[in-house]
């Protein structure tokens, strides 16, 4: 259950800073326009964004989540989105 909830903690933080990304950010961070083969889809925008976005926010490792997550929970499940429900 730990690790759904570390999942669902990075979630939460990387939505919660795609949805402040312009369009033309979102295109810039999947790599769309240097992409010239074959458009993207829409879904495909979103997976190289949300790929890109993760490695550029540094997101810490589960060990050092769970050790600080441990030391103050309640800290971090306020931050949580839920979706960790659905994996336990």
């Amino acid at each position: 259950m730990l690790r759904a909830k570390y999942y669902d903690w990075c979630s939460a933080r990387i939505a919660e800073r795609f949805v402040q990304l312009s369009v033309e950010r979102i295109y810039e961070l999947a790599g769309a326009a240097a992409d010239n083969t074959r458009e993207l889809s829409f879904a495909e925008v979103v997976d190289r964004a949300t790929e890109a976005l993760a490695a550029e926010m540094s997101l810490p490792s589960f060990e050092s989540w769970l050790a600080a997550y441990r030391a103050e929970p309640e800290r971090y499940e306020e931050d949580l989105a839920g979706f960790w429900r659905n994996e336990s």
